[in-house]
């Protein structure tokens, strides 16, 4: 006896789960922290704004902060996104870069001393944040606005940058928890293989 083919009617039906799986995934897990990141950063943008009187086309923002703004909002459980790790890890890196441009006439071995000094101190601090690598290359590589700035970049736009973003990322993950929105989702996850280790189970 032939076997029987499944009717289309069947297969509609069949791509229920999947596409509810594809909803659910994209709107709690995905869509949730990616929308986060996104307007942590224009939010960062205008608060920096606000707070040195400057117009929306002159206002200053690091660059790195889109690195740091995905960090924070996509992977808040890193150890990379810790709140001192992204101050810290800023501040170092702003400081390393400066410096290195004033001291060293080469911009290619300034850039080079800028990164591996901000590596090193982070490390030693134990407060490594990877985005901070492009703040040292902004500061080592950066124009005459930098060169007019001086250490004053370290505070203004990259320490107002890096407070406004930790704070929006804060509340964020914050409203995210008492909406149930599935944000910290990562959080969880994470804390649940040690416990797994610690037990002495196997997978």
């Amino acid at each position: 006896m032939p076997a029987t083919r499944a009717s289309p009617a069947a297969d509609d039906g069949a791509a229920g789960p999947p596409l509810k799986w594809l909803q659910d995934r994209v709107s709690r897990r995905i869509l949730t922290p990616s929308v986060g990141a996104g307007l942590g950063v224009a939010a960062t943008f205008l608060g920096t704004a606000f707070c040195l009187g400057t117009s929306v086309a002159a206002t200053p923002l690091v660059p790195s902060m889109g690195a740091s703004s995905i960090l924070l909002f996509v992977a808040p459980s890193s150890d990379y996104a810790r709140p001192r790790a992204v101050l810290v890890g800023n501040l170092v890196s702003a400081a390393a870069g400066v410096i290195a441009r004033e001291l060293i006439p080469s911009t290619v071995l300034a850039l080079a001393v800028a990164v591996t000094v901000s590596s090193l101190v982070m490390s030693l601090l134990r407060s490594t944040h990877p985005p901070s690598g492009g703040v040292a290359v902004s500061a080592a590589l950066g124009g005459s606005e930098i060169a007019r700035l001086g250490l004053w970049f370290v505070v203004a736009p990259v320490l107002l940058n890096t407070l406004f973003l930790l704070a929006i990322a804060a509340a964020w993950g914050l409203a995210a928890r008492r909406l149930d929105l599935g944000y910290l989702h990562a959080v969880s996850s994470r804390t649940a293989v040690p416990a797994a280790g610690a037990s002495g189970t196997q997978p």
